[in-house]
């Protein structure tokens, strides 16, 4: 079944000239030699720049200035990623979006990159992503999601450690075990950016098991992850998001051309869906129902403030209902 599973793959993925689908079929034990001989173009050759990924803070206990201090890391490590160079290799133009890959030192999982235009102020686009982040809108994946620890912050707009559980992987075939990611997220409202890094905090350890890809293990793996969202304004009306994706789910667990093209068939899904959010909601700004961006209190503010909601359409009734609150107040 996961191997005809991987047979219909590659047709959800508008793939670049050259790509030979075949080679990516044959892919598994015995095979490698023969997808590298096919020239398959999400197998990395070794000339190419290897990025680098921050390993993971492991805390023993809740120590805020490390965190902090971790966080600056981590940020840092995002915005190397977000700029552009020859290292990362451009693989899929879909609908406008462009998916790209590079290798990383020590894995065999590539990091994803994403860039999207939208004919939007950066503000808004970046107020709205991260007000959506939680919701299925960003993840319809994930059934569990909460705030461990929040910590004081004097550089961010928030920071806080946050646990996600995902009981199967995203269009992942042979991958089907539960996971869960510990990250520290933040928010960088000057430069317009949202973090999300993986660590170990002592209120959850580390429950991974070396094999555990089996359907209907109750086992659950913890993943390595970086992501990174960065709004950069090309213009007064129009936005270059950037989107930058890296996670280890282990190296005898998700082979790497699977993950790579699943996930880069996420992140086109996912632009797609969040252009027709954005349409819808600057409509509603238009019409005076709503307001996001930088002129208004929320920009940027804690989107779990109030809990989760996996349902963007309560974030959107949070929205209108501060807007009519405001107007009764000036009245």
């Amino acid at each position: 079944m996961a191997r005809l599973l991987a047979r219909y793959a590659p047709l959800q993925v508008p793939l670049v000239e050259g790509f030979e689908p075949e080679g990516y079929l044959e892919l598994g034990p015995g095979n490698e030699e023969k997808v590298q001989k096919k020239r398959n173009p999400y197998v990395i050759g070794e000339d190419q720049d290897h990025a680098r990924i921050l390993p993971s803070l492991v805390l023993e206990k809740s120590d805020r200035r490390r965190v902090e201090e971790y966080a600056v890391q981590a940020q840092a490590n995002a915005e190397a990623l977000c700029r552009d160079d020859e290292a990362w290799v451009l693989r899929t133009t879909n609908e406008g979006v462009k998916a790209y890959t590079r290798p990383v030192q020590n894995t065999d999982q590539v990091a994803i990159k994403h860039i999207v235009e939208y004919d939007l102020p950066a503000d808004h686009v970046m107020d709205l992503y991260v007000k959506l982040n939680y919701t299925s809108v960003v993840d319809p994946y994930t059934t569990s999601l909460r705030s461990v620890e929040t910590y004081e912050t004097s550089k961010y707009e928030w920071l806080q450690a946050i646990h996600t559980y995902d009981p199967l992987a995203f269009g992942v075939f042979q991958t089907m075990a539960p996971r869960d990611y510990v990250t520290l997220d933040f928010v960088d409202k000057e430069k317009m950016m949202l973090v999300s890094k993986s660590i170990e905090h002592p209120s959850l350890p580390n429950q991974s098991s070396v094999d555990n890809r089996w359907i209907g293990s109750e086992r659950v793996f913890r993943v390595p992850f970086l992501y990174a969202v960065k709004a950069e304004g090309v213009s007064d009306n129009k936005t270059r998001l950037v989107i930058v994706h890296w996670a280890d789910i282990g190296g005898n667990i998700g082979r790497p051309l699977y993950t790579a093209l699943a996930i880069i068939n996420f992140g086109n899904k996912f632009a797609e869906e969040f252009r027709k959010k954005l349409g819808a909601i600057e409509l509603e700004i238009t019409n005076g129902k709503m307001k996001v961006g930088k002129t208004t209190p929320s920009f940027l503010s804690d989107p779990l403030d109030g809990g989760w909601a996996k349902d963007p359409e309560i974030i959107f009734e949070k929205l209108r209902n501060l807007n009519s609150d405001k107007e009764l107040q000036a009245n």
